[in-house]
Formats: C-alpha cells, structure tokens, sequence
C-alpha cells in the first residue's frame, strides 16, 4: 500500500502513544481482515518513530519472515543490531558448533562403501526435543539482552509481529505463551502483534496489560477524495463523490482493495 492511502487516524494515534515510553501498556494487539491496511499502519508506525527508537519489523507469513522460532529471533536481531545482542551470538554460534560437530560425527560413523564403490554418508537430523532446546536457549538469550540494551531516556524497541495467523500450531503457541510475555516484561520494550483474528482472552491473560485495536476500513469519502488527489488520478463520473462512495461500499472499505482499484483510474492531464 503507498504512502497516500486513506488512514486511520484514531488506531495510528494510539500506536504512536504505544510506542512511546510513557505508556503504560507493554503488548499491542492489531487484527482485522485481509486487506484492511494492518501491515500498512506497522510500516508507518516504523517509519515515523525517532531514530533512537529501536524498531523490527517481522512479517511472519514470509517464509523469510519466520516459519521458526529461530528465523524470527534472528529478524529481531538483525534488525534492532546484532551488536546489541551479545549473548543472543554467543549462544547462536554455541549452537552452530554444536550442530556441524554432531554431522561430523554422524558422518565418520555411517559412512561406507556401496558395490558400486561410491561412498555413502548420513548425517543426523535434529530431534523435535533438540529445536525445543535452541529455541528455548535463544529465546532467553535474547530476551536477557534486551534487559541489558541501553536505550536513550524517553525512547523504546519496538518489536511489531506482523501475521501471526499464518503460524503453524507450535510456533503460535511459543509466540503467544513465551516471546510476546517475555518482550511485554521488559521494561524499554513495546510488542505489537496483528493478525486477521483477536487473540485469545487466555493468552493476553499471560501478557499482562494490553491495547487492543480492529481495524473495520475506511469508508469517509473525504479520506479517498484526498488520496485521488494526491495520486493525481479522476473518477471518470459526474459526482466524484457519489462515485467513490459506491467503490468503497463496494470494497467495504478495505483500503488493500480501494487502492488497488484507484490506481487503475486515469491520470489527471498535466
């Protein structure tokens, strides 16, 4: 979505307050239906906080994104600046060693010879025990980082986990019941988690205390007579207006679909 889409000023307003260190809430819950604008208002979010804000921004319904535990934490890292993370790197490496030295082994033990004469060899996968382990190990590592980061007076991390409803079963589960309350107890740290559906009132028990927003669309006409404007586009009708107000019932004000549509729209002469 570009920079011009119509807005919703009250939810934006009230991410920003989040996202400040005088608020008291530590965990921010977004969720609406597909094409509502949810990754939108958490790119603006990002783009607008003061440099000394910390900031990552994890699309979680990327395969790049974080389709595990570690992929998400190594976003958050890398992100927020691994040199702050020293523990997180220490343990991260440990592991890294760890694993190429159990596949050296494994190799030394099952390599053999076939009939043909060409060599065979295996090497050993991670048990669902041993990822428990990592994750476990990463988790706190990053976490006792986050603890110890220096962040200016008046400024915060802000770690947004953008499409958490794509998450399979047990990467949910360590999300909701471990990353999200491990990050809201931080004292510097403010979470933002969206998805298409609310989270369950069990798991925001866990986090403490919380902001919760829906987003529904935009359906004022003024909204999108502005961005028309801006994108140098016209309705190819009498009433401007009218015109736009039936697009965006039609769209039921999801500004994915409005935008998508008013970019089809004929450029304004000169």
């Amino acid at each position: 979505m570009g920079l011009n889409v119509a807005d919703y000023h009250a939810d934006r307003a009230a991410l920003d307050a989040f996202a400040r260190a005088s608020c008291a809430n530590r965990a921010f819950f977004l969720d609406g239906s597909p094409g509502m604008g949810k990754s939108y208002i958490l790119e603006w979010l990002c783009g607008v906080l003061p440099a000394a804000h910390r900031v990552a921004l994890v699309e979680l319904d990327r395969p790049q994104g974080g389709q595990s535990p570690q992929l998400i934490l190594c976003e958050i890292t890398d992100q927020v600046g691994r040199d702050r993370f020293p523990r997180f790197l220490q343990v991260e490496h440990r592991e890294a060693e760890g694993r190429r030295s159990r596949n050296a082994v494994a190799i030394v033990r099952d390599v053999h010879i076939e009939g043909d004469g060409n060599f065979v060899t295996a090497s050993t996968a991670e048990t669902p025990r041993d990822k428990e382990l990592v994750t476990r190990d990463l988790t706190n590592a990053l976490l006792d980082d986050l603890r110890q980061m220096s962040v200016p007076a008046g400024h915060t991390v802000v770690v947004a986990l953008d499409g958490y409803h794509d998450l399979d079963e047990a990467i949910h589960r360590w999300l909701v019941a471990v990353l999200v309350p491990g990050l809201a107890r931080v004292d510097h740290v403010r979470v933002i988690v969206s998805g298409r559906t609310a989270l369950q009132p069990n798991a925001k028990r866990r986090i403490g205390t919380t902001h919760t927003s829906t987003l529904g669309g935009v359906t004022e006409v003024e909204e999108w007579e502005r961005v028309l404007d801006a994108e140098g586009r016209f309705a190819p009708a009498e009433h401007t207006g009218s015109y736009l107000k039936a697009m965006i019932d039609y769209f039921e004000g999801a500004p994915n679909d409005i935008m998508r549509w008013m970019m089809s729209l004929p450029r304004k002469e000169g």
